[in-house]
């Protein structure tokens, strides 16, 4: 009788409170652990194949596409030619995604990065036609995917030189890969 009533009383809410916790704990511990050694396998295998491309492919590969991804940076050179050339930027939106990217026939390798950013701005047609120019000359693999065109048939959709005056909005894809020290 008094087993019973020391398992009830205390053995049981000891074991159900504190150890079975401990072991969820534990084993959680140990997947983390498994997890961990295989992110550093990976990560190792990536680096060194990231370590064959010879140095004028990495120059090369730097200049076109940047190992992070400085929407910052680009949206003030964007913001910068669209100053340039008399085209006004009113909104900017940013959509990050990855895909695998291969070089050659290998089957594995690093993760090309692409940001769909949308640009909205208005402008007379010159000044848009500059302002992609502009974008074309670029050193920083940019990729049109559309171009919508809307006029409003009023007095205030001229600009100061009394031509028409536009609302653009384009559609780009920006390309970068990923540091490898990060991966």
């Amino acid at each position: 009788m008094f087993a019973i009533v020391l398992y009830f009383v205390y053995i049981q809410p000891t074991y159900s409170n504190t150890i079975v916790p401990l072991h969820t704990q534990i084993a959680k511990t140990e997947k983390a652990k498994i997890v961990a050694k295989n992110y550093s396998k990976k990560e190792s295998q990536i680096t060194q194949q990231y370590m064959k491309i010879s140095s004028s492919e990495h120059a090369l590969l730097n200049s076109f596409l940047p190992t992070v991804s400085h929407n910052v940076h680009f949206l003030y050179n964007v913001s910068t030619l669209a100053i340039n050339s008399g085209f006004t930027l009113s909104k900017f939106s940013e959509n990050s995604q990855n895909i695998p990217f291969q070089r050659g026939v290998k089957t594995s390798g690093p993760t090309l990065k692409i940001s769909t950013i949308v640009l909205s701005g208005t402008g007379s047609y010159q000044s848009f036609r500059t302002f992609l120019d502009g974008l074309e000359r670029s050193l920083r693999i940019v990729d049109i995917q559309s171009i919508g065109i809307s006029t409003e048939n009023n007095v205030s959709s001229r600009n100061q030189k009394n031509t028409p005056s536009y609302t653009y909005k384009i559609i780009l894809k920006v390309y970068w890969l990923p540091d490898p020290t990060s991966v």
